[in-house]
């Protein structure tokens, strides 16, 4: 689906990118830092920061570029 809503899209130069996560970790308070999710998850889980500095990415490159698909899977994940 997202593949044919790209497609029909792209005259308006509208770009459709779709982020392919593993299993998310939030922290639960502000207090939380990335340094300090990453060590509790053990690699385990993708910190929200990565997620949002994806996102920049992709809202950051320029209407001549359009990123298709991230595949972002935890280190430890098996199940890729």
């Amino acid at each position: 689906m997202v593949h044919a809503l790209r497609e029909q899209l792209r005259p308006d130069q509208i770009a459709v990118s779709i982020l392919n996560l593993g299993y998310l970790a939030t922290a639960p308070d502000e207090e939380n830092n990335l340094e300090t999710t990453t060590q509790e998850t053990n690699g385990d889980l993708i910190p929200l920061s990565d997620v949002i500095q994806a996102l920049r990415f992709i809202s950051s490159t320029s209407k001549a570029s359009c990123v298709k698909e991230i595949h972002m899977p935890a280190m430890n994940d098996r199940n890729v």
